[in-house]
């Protein structure tokens, strides 16, 4: 007979905290560390408590939907109103007693603007076929030749200057066609 399994012992009665953590964006490796089990046998309780495998995929799918609408917030700017508390008047009074001081609070409205990163981000992702880093580009008709390109050794300063002279020669007459080859 194996060993007892730790299912019912160290996973099960922490289900809460494990979909906490993975939505807080912690790994499986690392929760199963941190309730004291192994990996390989967390891996195992996936397979045979569908229920479990059903908490994991429902957290990290949740966890998933958090960052989509930060994301989606910092595409299109948004709103925050911003709360300061300040004190004012003497902060002690005569002889050590405590004086009455007046609690101030203010309230802004700040707007954070679109950013234009996450614009980029979130279109890349979720229009791929008008926005992509990258080009389709496409050839079309028929490509002629061997492929094979033959480069020849370089020319002597004697060998260029016969060359250019034969063809100044052949543009102008017409004639040293047949030596334009011999160089």
């Amino acid at each position: 007979m194996g060993r007892k399994s730790k299912y019912y012992s160290h996973v099960e009665p922490r289900l809460e905290f494990i979909q906490g953590s993975l939505r807080s964006g912690n790994t499986e490796r690392s929760i199963a560390k941190s309730i004291g089990i192994g990996f390989t046998s967390w891996k195992c309780y996936k397979t045979q408590f569908p229920a479990f495998s059903a908490l994991l995929k429902k957290a990290a799918f949740d966890s998933t939907a958090l960052v989509v609408n930060a994301l989606y917030k910092r595409a299109t700017g948004y709103e925050y109103d911003e709360v300061q508390i300040t004190f004012s008047g003497p902060q002690q009074g005569q002889q050590g007693q405590q004086a009455s001081q007046q609690r101030l609070i203010r309230k802004t409205t700040k707007q954070v603007p679109p950013d234009t990163v996450a614009c980029i981000f979130w279109l890349i992702n979720h229009d791929p076929d008008h926005w992509r880093n990258r080009q389709d580009i496409r050839h079309s008709g028929a490509v002629e030749g061997t492929g094979v390109l033959v480069v020849a050794p370089p020319l002597s300063k004697e060998e260029w200057l016969a060359c250019y002279a034969d063809s100044e020669k052949w543009l102008k007459t017409g004639q040293g066609k047949q030596d334009l080859g011999k160089t």
